[in-house]
């Protein structure tokens, strides 16, 4: 069996398993960076569309009207003589991804809410407790290595309606000119195969 040590609960910590004493190591605080090379969403109306296969995800979705993204933004734009301003952000090799609540009314009820997570923003969650918990939980296949996890990201994105949150290597974002609407632009996309 198993049994605690009085150093369990003092600074070093541990426990006691076949007589041995086993230490571990205080997990990192969680922080987040805002990530403002990311457009910003409609906090009105952002209506967020996800295109997913095996290993890629495309994040769509209205832009602020006013956050002024032209073609001197840290994105590039493309421009198609249109009518409706779309963040389109593409990672590579997610992990995982979550899209639900919740939305901005119940963000307080978030596990990153204590760490400063906004409403109608875009971060990157450090020292990622899902990341590790995803490493953890992959631990029992035989060709796993923790090294596989180093390049992982946690993303989240605050929407009015629902949140996003994602694991992957990384991202690229664009801002285009869209005549026929979020849905037509994702399709067209879907198409093309640019998931």
């Amino acid at each position: 069996g198993m049994r605690w040590s009085s150093s369990a609960f003092g600074m070093r910590g541990g426990f006691l398993r076949g007589g041995r004493e086993m230490f571990f190591k205080p997990k990192p605080e969680q922080r987040l960076r805002d990530l403002d090379e990311v457009p910003p969403a409609s906090a009105g109306s952002p209506e967020p569309y996800l295109l997913a296969n095996g290993g890629d995800l495309t994040l769509l979705y209205h832009l602020e009207p006013s956050a002024g993204w032209k073609n001197d933004s840290p994105v590039s734009t493309a421009s198609a003589q249109g009518d409706e301003l779309i963040g389109i952000v593409r990672f590579s090799r997610t992990l995982a991804h979550f899209f639900g609540p919740p939305n901005d009314e119940a963000l307080e009820g978030h596990s990153l809410y204590k760490i400063g997570l906004k409403p109608y923003a875009v971060a990157e969650v450090e020292n990622s407790r899902w990341i590790a918990a995803l490493r953890d939980r992959n631990r029992v296949h035989p060709r796993h290595r923790d090294t596989h996890y180093a390049s992982c990201r946690h993303f989240i994105f605050t929407f009015h309606d629902n949140t996003l949150e994602l694991i992957a290597d990384d991202f690229v974002a664009e801002v285009v000119e869209a005549k026929t609407g979020i849905a037509a632009a994702a399709a067209e996309l879907a198409a093309r195969g640019r998931c």
